[in-house]
């Protein structure tokens, strides 16, 4: 309702005077609300952030996790996980933003930091939608990124090499001497579906 009468001011983009914070909402045509007022650098940091949810497909992961949860509302475990996981999801986008800095687009750690501070609430309960840009845990999130580092190509290197060596080994199969590719099984050099 908060969002019916929002103005389109391009593409995407709608703003609006009856919500608090930054959000991305919709399943197939997301679009990215805006409070009234919100201009400058934080305008900016914010578009960046909500466009990377967008990229990243968060508008349909969030609200599918919730549903998951709905069905299992009993389960401890998973009202944890989902809190973590809107907690990745948030922190995954603000290290995107980060890694635009490092390609050339104008911006710091810092101000971007500060923005999210501006913008941050907590939220009671919690929302399948929207991806609001200070929704989760706005001082956790700003340590991160004040911690951010760009991982180095060997350290990326090293871990890629372990997951393939992982999934080669737990591809095997001790007992018959059989590894299993795709579909099919190979023994000894021969095919076997």
């Amino acid at each position: 309702r908060r969002t019916a009468e929002a103005v389109k001011v391009e593409g995407n983009l709608y703003e609006t005077d009856l919500i608090p914070s930054p959000f991305v909402l919709g399943i197939l045509h997301p679009k990215i609300y805006l409070p009234l007022g919100l201009a400058g650098q934080d305008r900016r940091y914010v578009l960046l952030h909500e466009e990377a949810h967008i990229r990243r497909g968060d508008h349909l992961t969030k609200p599918l996790a919730y549903c998951i949860l709905c069905f299992h509302w009993f389960n401890p475990v998973l009202w944890v996980a989902y809190r973590l996981l809107c907690l990745d999801i948030e922190t995954a986008c603000d290290q995107a933003v980060l890694r635009q800095f490092d390609q050339g687009e104008e911006g710091d750690a810092a101000d971007y930091a500060a923005a999210l501070l501006h913008l941050s609430r907590e939220p009671g309960v919690p929302s399948a939608v929207p991806l609001a840009f200070g929704e989760e845990n706005a001082k956790e999130r700003i340590e991160v990124l004040l911690q951010y580092k760009r991982p180095v190509a060997w350290v990326l290197s090293i871990a890629l090499a372990a997951c393939l060596l992982v999934t080669i080994c737990l591809a095997a199969d001790p007992e018959e001497g059989t590894y299993r590719l795709g579909g099919h099984f190979i023994s000894q050099g021969a095919m076997v579906s």
